[in-house]
Formats: C-alpha cells, structure tokens, sequence
C-alpha cells in the first residue's frame, strides 16, 4: 500500500480551514480544532532543514495564537530516521497523542448476523450528525462551530450515520470519505451508557460496506496507541497497523494554550 496516498487521503478527508503547502510539508490550520487540523506535517521522503522547519512552524502557530505542532511520522515511513523527533524534542517540544494508523482491505458483503444492527442506523446530512455527535461527546460550542466549518469543504464522496435509540437520542456516530479507492473511517462514537454493546463495530461495519459499493478497495483509520478499547474493536474487524505518528507539542508563555486532541 502507498503510504503516500493514505497521508493525502487523509488530508482530504478531513479538512482543515487553511492548508499551506510548503515544498517539504504542510502547515494546517483550523482555529485549533484537532491536532490533526492544526500541525505541521512532513511530506514523506522530504528533506528539509530542521531549523527551517521549526521556524515556520513557530511563526505560523505563534500568529494564530495556537502550541506551535508538528506530526511526526513513525520509523516505518522515513527508513529509521528520527533526527526530526530528536531535532523537536531538544527544542522542547513534548510528545503528545501517539497514534496508530490501520488497514485493511474492506470485505465484499456485510456479515449476516450484524444486519439486524444495521437496520436502526441512519444516514444523515452534516447538521443532524454534528448535533448527534456533540450530544454523544459535548465539546464546547465553537468547536462544533469550526468542525462544521471543516467538514463543510469536503469535496469527496462522504457518508454520515448515526444509531439513535428507542427515544430518539443518539447513542453512536461516525463517518467515512472514499477518496481513490481509500475509504478513510472517522469520527466513531458510543454514548457511555451504551458502550461495549458492539454499537461500534456495527457501524465501521456499515460504513465497510458503503465504502465497497463506492468503489474502495481498503479502508484507513487512525486511533490513539492509548485507546485500547477503540483498537479491540478494529483489529476484531481486521484492520492492522501499517505505520504510525505521534506529535510533538510547543506552548508558548505570551499566550493562553488551548486544548486539543
């Protein structure tokens, strides 16, 4: 698998408000709404001097008033060379989120005894999913506000769905893009409450077999090393780890950090 085409894919499926490409990477910005939106990220293969990396990467974040972020890829995508993450970490950057990144190529039908679950999900537009979503994990009002921003520039074909119960709420959500024969998987949620049900799996499930019928040949997802709960459940629907990142984090003192994930 190309991993180049993952990150790309990636990159598009969730947008940022502002990408500026640089001939050695990427500086992403999104009102400091996810990490993942907010970073500078290397190209792989790229060379570039780290100083230089740095510097921009500090004036761009300090003039957003954001931690200056840099991703950083694991040893499996730069051939062993970890000068960047020694470069950051000497110039007091802490190490945040590491982060798996999985695979699996998507299954040609979805498994009779999940269909039952399917059938209570929903495929809904933008607004009913960001509702559903902040219900099931309530993040402060702008960040619901910038995310719609995000995900308002998506140029790709996407699918939304959320399960709701027997009362109308929300109970899980997530959200796939398929862009070149990659079905990238994102945003998968459970309510506390309804948690090790098999809620989720079912979802991903529904979301595997969408994919399939809009051409994907693999599905992507990327889930934090910590959350084992989250990598029980995917590596049970056959997704493994092909490479995997972390970030390295830099507050600065003239201003308030915000948080991010």
């Amino acid at each position: 698998m190309n991993l180049q085409a993952i990150e790309y894919a990636s990159r598009q499926a969730w947008p940022a408000l502002q990408d500026l490409y640089l001939p050695f990477g990427v500086l992403r910005f999104a009102r400091g709404v996810s990490r993942r939106a907010n970073s500078f990220s290397m190209f792989i293969g790229a060379r570039a001097d780290l100083t230089q990396v740095r510097s921009v990467t500090e004036d761009f974040f300090q003039a957003h008033q954001l931690p200056a972020i840099v991703r950083v890829l694991g040893p499996s995508t730069t051939n062993g060379d970890d000068s960047l993450d020694i470069f950051l970490e000497q110039n007091n950057y802490d190490l945040v989120t590491p982060t798996k990144v999985m695979l699996r190529e998507i299954a040609a039908e979805i498994p009779a005894a999940l269909q039952g679950t399917l059938l209570a999900m929903q495929v809904c537009d933008l607004d009913v999913w960001l509702t559903a979503r902040y219900e099931i994990l309530p993040k402060p009002a702008n960040e619901s506000v910038v995310q719609r921003a995000m995900l308002q520039r998506l140029l790709h074909t996407h699918r939304f769905l959320v399960q709701f119960n027997h009362e109308g709420r929300p109970i899980c959500c997530g959200m796939a893009v398929c862009i070149d024969g990659l079905l990238g998987v994102f945003g998968v949620a459970t309510a506390s409450a309804y948690r090790n049900r098999g809620l989720a799996r079912a979802l991903v499930q529904q979301l595997l077999g969408w994919g399939k019928s809009a051409g994907a040949r693999f599905a992507y997802l990327q889930v934090e090393a910590s959350n084992s709960a989250a990598l029980t459940v995917y590596e049970g629907l056959g997704f493994a780890q092909i490479y995997d990142y972390w970030y390295r984090e830099k507050q600065f003192c003239n201003y308030n950090s915000r948080g991010m994930r």
